[in-house]
């Protein structure tokens, strides 16, 4: 477990930077260009400091410890009289001393490894929280006796690499953060002795509203050090960078402030604001999930859900199993999703015969299922009665109304009724610019779906518009490797593909597949979809591609595993497949290929969606070729019935399957206007 190679880090200082991913080890991070994990973790702490922590949590972070440390007799003596002893109150004791606590907290922060973050929760929660009191308490003392609120100057040593001063000196008049809790001292001095290459000097102010620090000297086992304690993530104002030849030092001038406060003060408001409506325990789960951090939501869930008995009907043990379904629904196992949400909605009708804003997420979330398994139709009833519900009983603009817009949007996409698609996602998107802050990813998802939807509108320049913004604000407010990049990635390749920009294509969905292989399970649908995308790319690059059927088969194998077996997905590579044969020549396994694509598509799909045109038009070419006149000749009027329900006769798709019509006609002599509708 990565906690255990935290632990040999701290234990060899020499090894602290040769260990980890370099591009992970850094220190310094710049807040003027809403840096993604400085975000992440400002909101997981927030809530964190919400979340009732049971003793069990800390016990499971002094048990990691213990299995480290089996050998090291002092240590296991600290850890057992930490646990024997320790008090919330002696959480700053604790960190000033050097034990396994400090190194470990230390490790965790610096390398922003959430799973250690996790293990840990209970005791950075205390510590912060202790810093905030002992700040608190110092300030009101100064109002009491009418003294001005203090400005200190402390003073930090670090040893730093080159390249970390360059960075700063480019970076003067930004906000910065130094990881973790920054340990600081009044004695110059004393900070000196920590240092080879830099020196920091800090202003810093009780009028600040939003950081905290505090004087922990009195509770240090190293008085003399006159320590001053910052709290997790605080923020500072680069002011200067000089080089002091005197000490043969670069002296790095910080202010202490509230600004950088204000850059996420949105997001942890919004946060908060959930949590007056829901317990904050799943608030927390909710952050998991939505990083993508799927073993430590299931992790944390089972141990909420363990503390209820089996057959409880409540909010909580209902919203268990709804987080659960979530969690299994992000990881594309959908049977096991279904069951959570079922069991979650049978609960919370009891519990609300008059609905409630729970009730609209789990039908939500079955819709979705629904909507991912192929079921477009049952999908629809169930995010239209998830919309009736929060119309019913939320206000006029709500985080729940808006889901549901949106996935009404997705359904109707995917049923081909695209201008009710573009309505709804027009107005999702609408409704969060009120609700979030402008870089958020439910706006970013929001803008995803108006673009897929201008792409079924063939109007593809519009469509790549929309997924350049997706894509840039979820980089902005996503961690690097979260898998809804590579939805934005998806979604590039296809707009491309369909203005013929192949190469630009291809590499889209290379990055696709690179991601969604290492953040989703082997058998996840999505990394079916991007085989099947590739192939698309592949056999656009070259007629008859065999490196097309290879990705066509790779996708219809995974959908076998994850996805019903009559889904559309499967239909649609069969058909590409059918068409690439057709090219090869290869007649029987094109029909073979063509004739059970038709079918799974007209299983799945309505009548009037474009996808079984498309069927019926390929088939036709196929018996075209193979001679049977007769046969194409019904299944091209068949396809082109299908297209005028939903196209102009001068589109372009039905204007090629008019041309195959009048060449089937020409050959058997028989003349017509234009296909009679049926």
């Amino acid at each position: 477990m990565a906690i255990l190679k935290e632990l040999r880090d701290t234990t060899a200082s020499h090894l602290t930077y040769t260990i980890f991913d370099e591009n992970k080890q850094y220190s310094i991070r710049d807040l003027s260009k809403s840096d993604t994990f400085f975000l992440w973790l400002k909101l997981l702490t927030s809530v964190l400091r919400k979340v009732h922590h049971p003793h069990q949590t800390m016990n499971e972070m002094l048990d990691k410890c213990r299995e480290y440390y089996q050998e090291n007799q002092v240590e296991l003596t600290k850890l057992e009289e930490f646990r024997r002893t320790y008090k919330k109150e002696d959480a700053i004791r604790w960190y000033t001393t050097p034990t396994f606590v400090s190194k470990l907290i230390n490790k965790a922060l610096k390398t922003e490894d959430f799973r250690a973050l996790y293990l840990c929760r209970a005791y950075i929660t205390d510590l912060s929280d202790q810093l905030r009191t002992e700040f608190e308490a110092y300030k009101a003392l100064l109002l009491e006796y009418n003294q001005p609120l203090q400005q200190w100057t402390v003073y930090h040593g670090r040893t730093m690499s080159v390249d970390e001063i360059e960075i700063l000196r480019k970076k003067v008049g930004h906000l910065i953060s130094l990881n973790g809790f920054l340990s600081t001292s009044r004695q110059e001095q004393v900070a000196k002795s920590y240092s080879h290459e830099a020196l920091f000097e800090i202003e810093t102010t009780f009028a600040l509203s939003h950081g905290c620090f505090a004087h922990v000297a009195p509770m240090s086992q190293f008085p003399q050090e006159d320590e001053v304690l910052f709290d997790l993530a605080s923020v500072f104002k680069l002011l200067a960078v000089k080089y002091d030849s005197a000490s043969s030092k670069w002296r790095i001038y910080l202010q202490s402030t509230d600004e950088g406060t204000n850059v996420i003060q949105a997001y942890i408001d919004a946060a908060k604001a959930e949590a007056d409506e829901t317990n904050v325990d799943f608030i927390f789960a909710r952050l998991l999930i939505q990083m993508g951090e799927y073993e430590l939501a299931d992790d944390y869930l089972t141990k909420l859900g363990s503390a209820f008995p089996s057959n409880e009907q409540s909010r909580d043990y209902a919203l268990v199993h709804y987080y659960i379904g979530l969690k299994f629904y992000r990881e594309g196992r959908y049977a096991e999703a279904m069951k959570e949400y079922e069991k979650a909605l049978e609960i919370q009708r009891i519990l609300f015969p008059d609905g409630h804003s729970d009730t609209s997420e789990t039908l939500g979330g079955i819709g979705l299922i629904y909507d991912n398994t192929g079921k477009y139709d049952l999908a629809l009833d169930y995010h239209l009665e998830s919309l009736s519900v929060c119309e019913k009983i939320l206000p006029s603009d709500h985080v729940h109304t808006a889901e549901s817009l949106n996935n009404i949007g997705l359904c109707y996409d995917r049923l081909g009724k695209f201008e009710l698609a573009l309505e709804f996602d027009i107005r999702a998107l609408e409704m969060k610019q009120r609700l979030f802050p402008y870089d958020h990813p439910d706006i970013a998802t929001s803008l995803n779906n108006i673009g897929l939807a201008y792409y079924n509108h063939y109007d593809f320049e519009q469509a790549l518009n929309y997924h350049q913004q997706a894509l840039a604000m979820k980089e902005r407010c996503l961690p690097s490797d979260h898998p809804e990049l590579a939805t934005s990635y998806c979604n590039l390749g296809l707009a491309h593909l369909a203005l013929n920009h192949v190469d630009e294509a291809v590499m889209y969905y290379m990055r696709d597949l690179e991601m969604s292989e290492r953040t989703l399970p082997p058998d996840h649908a999505e990394i079916g979809i991007t085989h099947h995308n590739i192939g698309q790319a592949y056999r656009t690059k070259e007629k008859g591609s065999t490196s097309a059927l290879q990705h066509y088969q790779k996708a219809i194998d995974i959908y076998m595993r994850s996805l019903p077996r009559e889904h559309p997905f499967i239909g649609l590579s069969l058909l590409c497949m059918s068409e690439v044969y057709c090219d090869q020549n290869n007649m029987t396994k094109s029909l073979e290929c063509g004739e059970e694509a038709c079918n799974t598509l007209k299983a799945t799909l309505p009548e009037d969606h474009r996808r079984r045109a498309e069927a019926s038009y390929t088939l036709a070419k196929i018996h075209h070729k193979l001679g049977n006149t007769g046969k194409a000749l019904g299944l091209a009027q068949e396809a082109c019935n299908a297209q005028l329900k939903t196209l102009t006769k001068d589109h372009e798709d039905v204007q090629k399957t008019l041309t195959l019509i009048q060449i089937l006609e020409s050959s058997t002599g028989r003349q017509s206007e234009e296909p009679a509708l049926v």
